[in-house]
């Protein structure tokens, strides 16, 4: 065996002995600033900052990451806050679990809260929750036997870990350290899987779960961690505090959170710090102009999305980021790997593969008639163009087989598995992975990052084990990264690994997505139109890659237009026309029909060409 994996294994735990340092000297730091300040005004900043900082964190990682609408900020701040409050005033239980359970409370209401992201989006989710919202600040107010009522909660018992009750110094030290490890794991989330993910699916839903990735589960997953951030960051606070009232739950609490997230940049590394102490630290230079105050935050906004859409964060020099760090690391692996420049050391052998087989398969969409009996098989290691006018159904067929339109009637069967009435994932984690028309990148990724994330659903990842970087997630690291690198080689796009997929010219985009495509280990691949846009050299590139993957074992539907590229590489032909059957053939058998001249080309010649 070679000694280069052996050392590319050891350069995560270096990294990972780097990423411990940071907050761990920051802790340091902050306590030795909460004992220069152990009491008074400036400590009770220090500790509503640390909690701000931690909420918003949780927010990046819900909204600028996963791109969710999220506005029940404070709605989620406050069940923590009251869940922990509560838990220690009336049930008794030790400080760090009473925490704990305010966090687990949250996180709960925030799977309830996922479940509108699953149908809903943009505005209409930002009014599910706001909605939510208002919703728990009346409960807050009115169920006066349980919260108190308008008056609230006074007398929380400070507490805190083993028995201890915190003073105010050794209390913000505490809150301090929240604060940096919730940005820590946000920060470890972003680079390891589950955080490409979540931007992936952000950017392309279906792309996502077409490579077999359950975006249920993954937006599900968010929601609940960053909801138990929020939720401790309120039970933190109501302890510290020692009193809490139905204010903390206000809409325009939640407005202010979302506002410090948008200052400092959505969706960067330390855009929630910047804008959580800005926004902390800011209105104390301004209680001279307390009723202006609305007007002074809306017009730091405004001023915000004019003229720094990205936040002020955006501003500073960027990092490498990990994954750049690492994959330097990786080179060495992918180097020795076999088939390193080849497509078929990705191709699964084509004597474990059945035929894909459609059977009599229609689809109507209220009154109109898309697609009536059309059926066809494909065979391993065969290309079976899918050919037709624009309107035919061809792009419909494609996601009735792929699981994103049911059929109305028929079947398609692959192997023992009758896919009409299963999901896209799941029929994408058996093994058919398609491309779109228009290629559907993660765009805000890197080419690397793309091919990665395909692989997500093959080697199940560890949320924790990505944060703590426990050792089997490094393998599982290493692994994804040299195979990712060893595809991006056999495609073409070695030279441009970190750069991002909505920087490519199309002809990359469309070899990048047939890349991505095979990194989901597919036993066949559905290609829609991979030769539109493409120049004639292109083509001619993406040709030898087809037949290449054909010489590999590999089953592929082509639907495409390029009648050159279909005759020069197909095998079998199946045209449809206005959604009807028209026949299914070689390359001969099609070219001399009468038939399919008459529908699809009327009297050229270019079948025959």
């Amino acid at each position: 065996m070679s000694p280069v994996p052996d050392s590319s294994e050891r350069a995560p735990r270096a990294l990972l002995s780097a990423d411990w340092q940071l907050p761990v000297l920051a802790i340091a730091a902050l306590i030795g600033l909460c004992a220069i300040f152990p009491d008074g005004y400036l400590n009770l900043l220090l500790r509503l900052a640390a909690v701000n900082v931690l909420v918003v964190c949780g927010l990046n990682l819900l909204m600028g990451y996963g791109g969710q609408a999220f506005l029940a900020v404070a709605a989620t701040f406050a069940i923590g806050a009251y869940t922990s409050a509560l838990a220690l005033m009336k049930l008794s239980l030790p400080w760090s679990m009473a925490v704990a359970l305010g966090g687990m409370v949250a996180a709960f209401f925030g799977l309830l809260t996922s479940l509108p992201a699953l149908r809903l989006s943009g505005a209409y989710l930002a009014m599910v929750s706001i909605a939510f919202n208002v919703i728990v600040e009346e409960i807050l107010v009115h169920w006066q036997g349980l919260t108190g009522g308008p008056v609230g909660l006074p007398g929380i018992p400070r507490g805190g870990p083993w028995g201890l009750t915190l003073n105010d110094q050794w209390m913000a030290s505490l809150m301090c350290a929240a604060a940096v490890l919730g940005w820590w794991a946000v920060d470890r989330i972003r680079n390891a899987p589950w955080g490409q993910t979540i931007i992936a699916i952000r950017d392309s839903e279906i792309a996502a779960r077409s490579l077999g990735i359950n975006s249920t589960l993954v937006k599900a997953v968010t929601f609940a961690v960053a909801a138990f951030m929020m939720g401790v960051a309120g039970a933190l606070y109501a302890h510290s505090a020692q009193y809490i009232s139905p204010d903390v739950g206000g809409v325009f609490g939640s407005i202010l959170f979302v506002l410090m997230l948008i200052l400092g940049g959505s969706g960067t590394r330390s855009g929630p710090v910047i804008g959580a102490l800005i926004l902390t630290f800011l209105p104390q230079f301004l209680t001279e102009f307390q009723k202006y105050h609305v007007f002074v935050l809306g017009f730091i906004l405004l001023a915000c999305i004019t003229l720094r859409p990205r936040g002020i964060a955006s501003l500073l020099p960027s990092r490498p980021s990990s994954n750049q760090a690492a994959s330097s690391r990786v080179d060495s692996v992918s180097s020795v790997a076999d088939g390193r420049g080849s497509l078929s050391a990705h191709v699964l052998a084509s004597d474990q593969t059945p035929a894909l087989q459609v059977r009599g398969i229609s689809c109507r969409f209220g009154g109109i008639l898309a697609l009536s009996n059309v059926s066809f098989e494909v065979k391993p290691a065969t290309i079976h163009g899918l050919i037709g006018p624009n309107g035919a159904g061809k792009s419909t067929l494609v996601n009735v087989i792929t699981g994103h339109y049911r059929a109305s009637a028929g079947e398609v069967i692959f192997g023992a598995h009758r896919l009409s009435a299963m999901a896209m994932p799941a029929i994408a984690r058996l093994g058919i992975v398609r491309t779109f028309q228009k290629p559907q990148l993660f765009s805000d990724l890197s080419v690397l990052e793309n091919l990665e994330i395909a692989q997500f659903s093959i080697l199940r990842h560890s949320l924790i084990g990505g944060v703590l970087g426990l050792p089997g997630a490094r393998k599982k690291t290493v692994e994804v990264r040299a195979r990712a690198i060893a595809l991006a080689n056999a495609v073409g796009l070695e030279e441009w690994l970190h750069r991002p997929a909505s920087t490519l010219a199309q002809g990359q985009q469309r070899l990048l997505e047939i890349g991505r495509a095979l990194a989901a280990r597919p036993r066949i691949i559905v290609l829609d139109e991979p030769a539109a846009g493409l120049s004639t050299s292109e083509i001619d590139k993406l040709s030898t890659v087809l037949r290449d993957l054909r010489s590999a074992g590999m089953g592929i539907v082509l639907i495409e237009h390029h009648m050159r590229l279909v005759m020069s590489v197909c095998d079998q032909i199946t045209v449809i026309d206005r959604g009807e059957h028209l026949i299914t053939g070689t390359r001969s058998e099609v070219s001399a029909s009468e038939v399919v001249r008459d529908a699809y080309l009327g009297a050229s010649d270019e079948l025959g060409s």
